[in-house]
């Protein structure tokens, strides 16, 4: 919304000012160095302008992948996908999801994953996959969780997800997440929350009108109606794209509440600034309103002159609801224009019967989509149990099941680096078991930190742990060893004083390298009892 020079993103506002809820500032380290560059992209998305966001996209993944800079790298694939779903290309835009959902594999936070399966999922919804999309649509739902509000990918993830929802017509759905949303994000992201939930209501409110669910459609064109005077307050009742997406949604909002002469006035007044943004969802639902209105105060053949206009605009499978709307444009002027002629009035109820259906298979979806959550919840919880059943309860590394199951499969020659805190049990006694719990937590973390990704960190048992590089990985005694005395050199380095007055932590390490898996804890415990016969604070290696 706005110019860019107004850095009209959430993730622009942020970047600058931090993101404050209740008094609590949260890091911005959600956004790479390079975000000004996907900032830009996204504007350009926002605002219409796909083959430029696109090929500045591509310029930008370049740049920001010879930097290492991720975030941005993830932020442009995002807006490639959502430019590539706008211009049609929807084959293109599942390459780009799936590529970006291959980035989130080793992410600890599941936001990167709910955005990259909804951007499938919008892409799937052009494509016809219904079946496909409930299913993508039921994981992301169980992905993004409760909103907080503290975390701009989790809020965008609920964002994108309404989405889904809307252009899957589960209207209810998706307008109670905005409201939620809305009630949590800080200036600058509500402002395009509150935009999205106008696009939601006025689908609903056409889609009603469509069916002629008159009561409820009344209703929802008042909310609709109550948004646009919230939007023009957020936005002072400054021109430009805030003040067009309030006079699209009030022009719809005016036909659902029976003042089609005030519509028709609104639409003369906005239609040049309006005509720039031709084919976006604002410029659909205001050109269908006018429409409309233009057959219910008797002008016929203009209002059968703009409906042809945006049908072209419509033929997509996310914009059902426009195509229909513009169907039932056309069946009423021609009602009016030539009379109740029987076949007129069979094709009207036919009409009807269709759109009817059409909204109980919307309600069936929902249903699906449900059952769907709730299996991927028990899926989740599941995989969350087995998980834990593998986890050191106390600090949170793998446990001796982990340790069997990662060394059970493993053929050929093993290493692995074994750790044993010297004189723990004077710890326990001079300091208490509290501050020795916390000892075993710093350790874990310490040796977290010095460990690669892949490798496994795991608690033996009581005052022990081991680090042990996954089975097939190539890693020389050689390695093992400096990775041993980084790990000692931490542990001479850490403030241990911190935990408790007097504190003093030393490690033995031992490293072992040995032919067969059933052999490697024979030699790991073989060089921590030299290292320890070796006056302790040491590492000692066997093996080559």
């Amino acid at each position: 919304m706005g110019t860019p020079d107004e850095c009209s993103s959430a993730r622009g506002a942020m970047r600058e000012a931090g993101w404050t809820i209740g008094g609590e500032m949260v890091a911005t380290s959600e956004f790479g160095v390079f975000d000004l560059i996907a900032d830009r992209a996204f504007w350009q998305y926002q605002h219409g302008d796909r083959l430029a966001a696109l090929t500045l996209c591509a310029h930008g993944i370049a740049v920001a992948e010879r930097a290492g800079d991720e975030a941005t790298v993830r932020f442009l694939l995002y807006t490639r996908g959502r430019c590539l779903i706008e211009t049609g290309q929807v084959d293109a835009a599942v390459v780009c999801a799936d590529e970006l959902l291959a980035r989130t594999e080793h992410d600890e936070a599941p936001f990167w994953e709910a955005k990259a399966l909804a951007v499938r999922a919008l892409a799937r919804i052009r494509a016809g996959a219904v079946i496909e999309v409930v299913d993508l649509l039921a994981r992301v739902w169980s992905l993004v969780g409760e909103p907080d509000g503290r975390r701009y990918n989790q809020a965008s993830a609920v964002a994108v997800l309404a989405n889904g929802l809307r252009t899957a017509e589960l209207y209810e759905q998706s307008h109670a997440l905005t409201r939620r949303l809305h009630r949590l994000v800080p200036p600058g992201f509500d402002v395009n929350v509150v935009a999205q939930s106008m696009r939601n209501l006025c689908e609903w409110g056409a889609r009603l009108l469509i069916l002629g669910h008159d009561r409820e459609a009344t209703a929802t064109f008042a909310e609709l109606a109550s948004r646009v005077l919230l939007l023009r307050r957020m936005s002072h009742g400054a021109p430009g794209e805030n003040g067009l997406a309030a006079d699209s949604a009030e022009i719809v909002a005016m036909v659902g509440l029976g003042d089609p002469e005030g519509a028709l006035a609104l639409a003369e007044r906005v239609g040049p600034a309006l005509e720039a943004y031709r084919g976006r969802p604002e410029w659909l639902a205001a050109t269908c309103a006018r429409g409309l209105a233009l057959t219910v105060v008797g002008r016929h053949a203009e209002a059968e002159a703009v409906v042809a206009e945006v049908r072209p605009e419509t033929l997509t499978r996310d914009r059902d609801v426009w195509q229909t709307a513009v169907d039932a444009v056309l069946l009423q002027a021609a009602r009016a224009r030539f009379g109740d002629h029987p076949a007129a009035t069979q094709a009207i109820a036919m009409f009807r019967r269709v759109a009817r259906r059409t909204w109980i298979d919307r309600e069936q979806r929902f249903e699906a989509l449900l059952s769907k959550v709730r299996i991927q919840e028990l899926v989740e919880e599941s995989a969350r149990a087995t998980a834990l059943s593998s986890r050191d309860e106390l600090t949170g590394v793998g446990n001796r099941r982990a340790i069997q199951e990662f060394v059970s499969g493993a053929e050929g020659p093993v290493a692995g680096v074994f750790i044993d805190v010297d004189d723990f049990k004077w710890v326990n006694d001079q300091h208490s078991y509290l501050v020795g719990d916390a000892v075993l937590v710093r350790i874990a973390e310490l040796l977290g930190q010095h460990a690669r990704d892949e490798d496994l960190v795991a608690r033996f048992g009581g005052d022990e742990f081991v680090i042990l590089p996954a089975p097939g990985t190539v890693m020389t005694a050689l390695a093992l060893e400096r990775l041993a005395r980084r790990i000692l050199a931490g542990a001479r380095a850490a403030d241990w004083d911190a935990l408790a007055p007097g504190l003093s932590v030393t490690l033995s390490v031992g490293v072992a390298r040995v032919e067969t898996a059933e052999a490697l804890f024979d030699g790991l415990s073989q060089a921590v009892r030299e290292a320890k016969r070796g006056g302790r604070d040491q590492v000692v290696v066997v093996g080559g």
